[in-house]
């Protein structure tokens, strides 16, 4: 599964956007308007920095509707031989 595979399946699974971000960087594709932002170091809830051109953007997850000022939740993972490994860090992905 690639990583935008496993994204899109944890969007439906949670029914909120995800952002995956590979463990050790800080740079995220955003799940709102597709471009790459400079995230915090910590995993978990976040704002989206997407630029002011970019705040009426709207992305529907499971008959929900978001815009980034709802921002999203960035998990980490890394790659381990030819699998992608989602690094949860003891607290809950999601609560669906």
């Amino acid at each position: 599964m690639t990583l935008e595979q496993m994204q899109s399946c944890l969007q439906e699974l949670c029914g909120l956007p995800v952002v995956l971000r590979k463990e050790g960087t800080t740079v995220i594709r955003c799940a709102h308007c597709n471009k790459d932002h400079v995230s915090d170091p910590w995993s978990g809830h976040q704002v989206a920095a997407c630029d002011g051109r970019d705040r009426d953007i709207e992305i529907v997850i499971a008959d929900r509707s978001f815009v980034p000022n709802c921002g999203c939740t960035t998990l980490d993972c890394r790659e381990n031989g030819d699998v992608n490994e989602l690094l949860t860090h003891d607290e809950p992905v999601c609560d669906p």
